[in-house]
């Protein structure tokens, strides 16, 4: 398997003297954008003869090799077991250059033990090695991204008829969206049967879908397949290889005018798309909650930032090893990305850092710097976002969702339901 550099035409496993070798990075595509502008513009106003070589790979591997590759920059060596395969072999040798790990989401609990499994049995690290490698990696959030699910609010569709859904489970999601649903999911009535089934059906609007809208087709539309919304909502759904289980008779384009036209124009259309598109247009657009498990919820800025609007709210996170900052080029790099972030994340249509949290970020970094002379200090490393996100994201759901599902269950659960979204609508409309 070859790196796929998109930054440097120089193939980074060419082995080099680390004074003279590549930064390169793996991971996630859903970083692809920010890092390969970030690069661009550093060279440009900093650094011309930099090597940047950038892997497109998913979260997993390129963590995977950034753990397992804190031993090729130290200068050891692998262990020989004849029972290795060549095919682990050419792992080893391709993710032994990692420098940065870019992923979607922190990486914490279960994912870490994971890891440190496979370090063991796939790689031959010792316990000493994999401690080590753990203890040098420095977590660094950088933004957010979201999907929004839509339906129209544009008053000429909404004559024809009002779409009465308000909030879908990501379990319907699936059902709406399978390949099987193609054959088994055409009209609105089908999609009525779905949401009957479910106890939060007053909730969730589903009461009066099919008298307004019977047997008129439900029209699905998204961004093409094979884009970064396409990817992150089919894995949502589906997991990894998502798109291959989503169906494909559904409207798709890769201007995001003319999705957002498509789904305003029609009462009859459900579709999906990036969270700010929908920020942009909701004169036009009106979005249906998510029910994750805990609730629904909308897809603001606030619920996306703390991680409340669950699998459909993906967090960029960036992981360097502390060593690696001794190289000039590397603490340049880090220095420039760190303070670009917000103004990169945006032009990627994504969602940055709120204000605090980059602060708090840059500050984190400055006292990363500072300690570097030591090398004892171990200030700023360590695995802390995943649970800064839970804490956020369960005082957000207190605020915005009802304290339990019997309580959606109420006189008038609708009603209910509307007064909590609309008030999480209108404290993110203050929020930039």
């Amino acid at each position: 398997m070859e790196f796929k550099s998109e930054v440097h035409g120089e193939n980074p496993l060419q082995r080099m003297d680390q004074k003279h070798s590549p930064i390169v990075i793996a991971g996630s595509r859903n970083f692809f954008p920010i890092v390969s502008q970030a690069a661009r513009q550093f060279r440009k106003e900093q650094m011309p003869r930099l090597k940047l070589s950038i892997r497109l790979a998913t979260s997993g591997d390129g963590f995977e090799w950034f753990l397992a590759g804190a031993r090729s920059r130290s200068g050891s060596e692998y262990k020989s077991r004849d029972e290795l395969s060549r095919r682990v072999d050419e792992r080893r040798r391709e993710m032994s250059v990692v420098d940065i790990a870019i992923t979607s989401r922190p990486m914490a609990g279960t994912d870490l033990e994971e890891f440190k499994k496979t370090l063991s049995d796939d790689y031959s690290m010792t316990p000493e090695e994999i401690r080590s490698a753990l203890d040098d990696v420095i977590e660094l959030p950088m933004g957010h991204l979201g999907i929004a699910v839509v339906v129209t609010r544009d008053p000429a569709a909404v004559r024809k008829w009002e779409n009465p859904l308000r909030c879908l489970t990501i379990e319907d999601l699936r059902k709406i969206w399978q390949v099987s649903a193609e054959a088994n999911v055409r009209t609105w009535r089908m999609v009525e049967k779905i949401l009957q089934a479910d106890p939060l059906k007053g909730c969730r609007g589903s009461d009066s879908i099919g008298e307004g809208a019977g047997n008129q087709s439900v029209n699905l539309c998204g961004p093409v397949e094979g884009s970064a919304p396409f990817k992150q909502f089919s894995g949502a759904l589906f997991g990894i290889d998502g798109g291959q289980q989503m169906r494909h008779d559904f409207f798709t384009t890769s201007d995001n005018e003319t999705l957002v036209g498509a789904i305003a124009g029609d009462p009859y259309a459900l579709g999906y798309l990036k969270a700010k598109d929908y920020y942009e247009n909701q004169s036009s657009l009106r979005a249906v909650a998510i029910d994750s498990g805990d609730g629904p919820v909308c897809p603001t800025r606030e619920t996306i930032r703390s991680g409340a609007y669950g699998r459909m709210a993906r967090h960029l996170v960036l992981y360097v090893r502390k060593t690696a900052l001794k190289r000039p080029d590397m603490l340049k790099f880090l220095e420039f990305l760190v303070k670009r972030i917000p103004d990169l994340v945006r032009d990627a249509d994504h969602i940055p850092l709120s204000a605090d949290s980059q602060v708090m970020m840059e500050k984190r970094f400055e006292r990363i710097k500072e300690s570097l002379e030591d090398p004892d200090d171990r200030s700023g490393t360590g695995f802390y976002y995943a649970e800064e996100l839970q804490g956020a994201a369960a005082k957000l759901r207190r605020k915005t969702v009802p304290k339990n599902k019997a309580a959606a269950r109420g006189p008038n659960p609708i009603s209910e339901c509307e007064k909590r979204l609309r008030q999480a609508l209108r404290t993110d409309s203050n929020t930039k």
